[in-house]
């Protein structure tokens, strides 16, 4: 899995096994989950962006924030950086 932060956005890269048991999700600094992504329903590589809001539509803060995808009872996390 790959972020690519952007201004206001971020671009996150990763590749799926099998989509129908994925989840990805957007944790903030104090490890609460703050949005859940749609994942892909097609094997092999993916991209979502995320705009940097939370589950009820409000802007985040910028700053540290950890993309986690889990799959087939595997979990990959990366820490990125948000800024407007």
């Amino acid at each position: 899995m790959s972020v690519v932060p952007q201004s206001g956005r971020v671009a996150i890269s990763y590749h799926l096994i099998n989509p129908k048991a994925a989840s990805l999700e957007i944790y903030n600094p104090r490890g609460i989950v703050i949005k859940s992504l749609i994942v892909s329903e097609k094997s092999g590589e993916n991209t979502v962006f995320w705009n940097g809001m939370d589950q009820s539509e409000k802007k985040s803060a910028a700053g540290c924030y950890m993309a986690v995808l889990r799959e087939n009872g595997n979990t990959t996390a990366v820490k990125f950086i948000l800024s407007h």
